[in-house]
């Protein structure tokens, strides 16, 4: 059986009940996105700044993000092409590829393969498009992050999240899954 990346079936992923839309899940991102706006949060994982950036040539958005050792972020997956880059910190890297996925029925049938690598300072995270992604923090990390330019593509207000890794890292996430008739996948 041959390894598919999951972008190979991309479309098929979207369509399955593994994902549900970021901003079905949290309306207010919605909201900073059509207005472009700035925006900075924090919680017990660290912070987040986001800037978006108007020039073509520039990728749509990016973020520094300062995640605390042992902290958990994104679980989601994108239309377009992410980078990281490490600049202080390690980040481990969980992606989920798919070997001859396809859906039936709204689930998923074949087999989902998980690979992991570590990235350290002066480090490029690439993350394909399509892919199911989450990282792990084994130190205060800060990041650099930015999104492929894909025309009428946003990376929150197009992006997913991707349940069996989102599901571990958000509580209010599996209070969205409960309040809808959703179970963790």
């Amino acid at each position: 059986m041959a390894l598919l990346a999951a972008a190979a079936s991309a479309p098929a992923i979207y369509q399955s009940n593994l994902v549900v839309p970021i901003v079905d899940v949290y309306p207010d991102a919605a909201i900073a996105v059509a207005r472009d706006a700035p925006l900075a949060s924090s919680d017990a994982r660290g912070a987040v700044i986001k800037a978006a950036l108007p020039d073509s040539a520039l990728p749509s958005e990016a973020h520094v993000l300062y995640s605390k050792r042992g902290a958990r972020r994104s679980g989601d997956l994108h239309p377009m092409a992410q980078y990281d880059y490490v600049v202080s910190g390690r980040a481990l890297v969980t992606r989920m590829a798919f070997q001859e996925i396809g859906f039936r029925d709204g689930q998923a049938v074949g087999s989902r393969i998980e690979t992991k690598a570590s990235y350290g300072p002066g480090e490029t995270i690439v993350i394909d498009p399509h892919t199911p992604h989450v990282f792990e923090f084994d130190a205060d990390t800060v990041m650099l992050e930015w999104w492929a330019r894909e025309p009428g593509l946003h990376p929150l207000r197009d992006g997913y999240y991707y349940i069996p890794y989102r599901a571990e890292i958000d509580p209010t996430f599996k209070s969205y899954l409960a309040d809808h008739g959703l179970a963790s996948r």
